[in-house]
């Protein structure tokens, strides 16, 4: 049998064409063999088809037949938003939406809530909502709405932006709810009393069903266990297959929160107290700081439902197929996405690691990337990588601009030991783009990872992202954060920082000393903690103990406050950065931050521990730049020749440095 290939994989965009014929699937093959790609990640695309579907399970256990007899690793996405409609016939369980913004295009501004004020003892809101909203994650290529009732009225009194927690009252029962389908709008009304020459003002959340399958559903989630069966029963020799296509989560925007029956229980349940009485807290601050603690406690059940549905999935495919990897699709914000990452449960992918062998991520599309960002989202992906149970990584390639250097950014993914995920279009490039040029890229591909094995690079410093701060601020401002804290990666990596990036799920698992802070296999010499403004406790407690042993633990941006319960933080820990200044010479001179290796400014680094030497590589740091000077390291000092592409250097003798690419 002939070696596998060792190339880069592919997305697989599977049709009705292809699933009616699948000796096309098999042509496509042969080609993307004869090509050097190494794999390919099959996922279903405009078609009416599900995956569930019998054709579709016939199809991936040919194709994987095929691919197993050419040693061509095959995986299959699957995504249970797809078969919405399928899981909702069968259970009734499905996603609800609470309308919280005035107009269907508006975000939430906690500023600028829609509430309404009580005049003359009386009230009325006005909602437009959308009858669908696009989404490919569908089988309907769309959400739809229908208005199904009132869950909440509260009437209260605010100072400035704030509600005065002890005014609240619940005044659902005296409220009236009017729906019109024709104009896409709803109204909330009532008459309520209220004392006079005082300001009072109303708070509604009609409540809508929705098409989209509930992934607080038990028994939507043990629907899927007949899959798996007839997946193993059909003889398939899949390598892997992963879970989730695109965003990840609820398909929902800002200004709109999923709920349903179960995650109302399992909120009771989990938190002890009704998110119904509280909801509130998810559109304004209230003064006694309680929405800290319903946000934060919202945004992690979220997320618990997403993962733990992903989780239950994966254990039920290890009971039937040993040894199969599995993986989790991730889009990496890029700028202003962190609102949305919130409400469909996915803003923290470092809490959906626990047993994921691999992870694939993308960044969504915007037109023309910036590179620094782009960056950003790589060491992103890098870490979650590492932290996966199989220690592998994939990033889609599919959204990284018009303008793409395929070729520079195939060189900067196996800088990070990261296998690239090429976009086809029914077995085809998207781009005008011959097939030579991809043989190319995979030979190159091929032989970085004959030399690196993919082993993720080393990191002296690791940037923890502030989760429960945006949680705790939600929305606009949470997008605001999500924009500072990449622009500060992308400015790290471009000035040769070693970084990974953590969240504080993963810093919880920390043991501290004075030599360094050791999280699972890595360690780390300081940690960068923009934004700390709201801390889980016991990422308090690990904070505390850094200070104590005198490490380096740098804050910036603001100070923290208070604990993920509302409860004010009473010490004060200093802050000497500003994660929006350009300027990084705070973390410099007094933070103490230092590199690995010094390289030329135009340059990229890393650093991979290797049997007979350390590696050393380096790229340009954009697109279209050259590099040359000297490389400091432990030192030593190496000079590299002038280039605009990957180079990889070894110590093969202390203080002796060959070039082996």
């Amino acid at each position: 049998m002939t070696e596998r290939p060792d190339g880069a994989f592919v997305i697989w965009v599977w049709g009705n064409r292809e699933i009616e014929n699948p000796k096309i699937l098999k042509r496509q093959l042969l080609e993307l063999c004869s090509r050097g790609f190494s794999g390919a990640l099959a996922t279903l695309r405009d078609t009416r088809y599900e995956f569930m579907d019998a054709r579709v399970l016939r199809t991936i256990a040919q194709v994987s037949q095929w691919a197993h007899k050419r040693r061509f690793r095959f995986w299959f996405q699957t995504d249970p938003r797809q078969a919405s409609r399928t899981l909702i016939s069968k259970t009734g369980e499905r996603m609800q939406n609470l309308l919280a913004a005035q107009n269907p295009s508006d975000g939430l501004d906690r500023t600028h809530p829609h509430i309404a004020p009580v005049k003359n003892n009386k009230f009325m809101l006005r909602y437009r909502f959308p009858r669908f909203h696009p989404s490919p994650m569908l089988k309907e290529k769309a959400l739809c709405f229908e208005p199904s009732g009132l869950e909440r009225v509260f009437l209260f009194q605010k100072s400035g932006h704030r509600i005065i927690h002890t005014s609240i009252r619940d005044i659902t029962p005296y409220s009236n709810f009017y729906t019109n389908m024709i104009q896409c709008k709803v109204e909330l009304s009532g008459e309520i009393t209220t004392p006079p020459g005082e300001s009072w003002w109303v708070m509604g959340f009609p409540r809508f069903d929705t098409n989209h399958y509930d992934y607080a559903g038990r028994e939507s989630n043990d629907l899927l266990s007949t899959f798996v069966e007839d997946l193993f029963d059909a003889c398939t020799h899949l390598d892997g297959i992963s879970w989730g296509n695109g965003e990840t989560g609820y398909v929902v925007d800002t200004g709109r929160f999923p709920v349903s029956l179960s995650l109302y229980n399992s909120f009771l349940a989990e938190y002890g107290y009704d998110l119904r009485n509280v909801l509130y807290s998810l559109v304004m601050d209230v003064d006694d700081n309680t929405h800290i603690r319903v946000r934060v406690d919202y945004y992690h059940l979220l997320m618990d439902m997403v993962f733990g549905a992903e989780q239950d999935f994966h254990r039920m495919i290890h009971s039937f197929f040993k040894g199969l990897d599995v993986g989790l699709h991730h889009t990496v914000p890029v700028k202003l996405q962190a609102a949305r990452g919130l409400v469909q449960g996915s803003m923290d992918p470092w809490k959906s690691l626990k047993g994921v062998g691999s992870v694939f991520t993308e960044v969504k599309s915007n037109g023309h990337q910036d590179p620094a960002a782009l960056l950003a989202s790589l060491a992103i992906t890098r870490s979650l990588g590492i932290f996966s149970r199989k220690r592998r990584a994939f990033f889609n390639l599919m959204n990284m601009g018009e303008d793409c250097d395929l070729s520079y950014w195939m060189d900067i993914l196996a800088l990070h030991s990261i296998h690239g995920l090429i976009p086809l279009n029914s077995g085809k490039p998207r781009k005008p783009c011959p097939w030579n040029v991809y043989e190319t890229l995979n030979h190159q591909f091929a032989r970085v990872k004959d030399i690196t094995g993919l082993v993720f690079p080393t990191a002296n410093t690791a940037l923890i992202y502030p989760m429960e701060t945006l949680m705790a601020r939600g929305d606009s401002e949470a997008d605001e954060l999500v924009a500072a804290v990449n622009g500060l990666i992308g400015r790290l990596v471009m000035a040769g920082v070693h970084l990974d990036v953590l969240s504080p799920c993963i810093l919880k698992q920390a043991k501290v000393t004075r030599e360094g802070t050791t999280v699972q296999n890595r360690r780390y010499d300081t940690i960068i903690y923009p934004y700390p403004e709201v801390l889980d406790p016991q990422i308090l407690e690990v904070i505390s103990l850094m200070a104590k042993a005198a490490f380096p633990i740098l804050l910036g941006g603001c100070k923290p406050s208070f604990t993920t319960r509302g409860k004010r933080i009473p010490h004060v820990l200093p802050v000497i950065f500003d994660p929006s200044d350009e300027n990084l010479d705070a973390l410099w001179n007094e933070g103490g931050m230092t590199r690995l290796i010094t390289v030329p400014d135009t340059a990229l680094s890393a650093c991979i521990p290797h049997p007979d030497g350390t590696l050393f590589l380096l790229a340009p740091s954009c697109p279209g730049n050259t590099f040359k000077g000297d490389v400091l390291y432990s030192g030593n000092c190496f000079f590299v020749e002038k280039t605009d592409r990957l180079t990889i250097y070894q110590e093969d003798k202390p203080g002796k440095v060959k070039k082996i690419l």
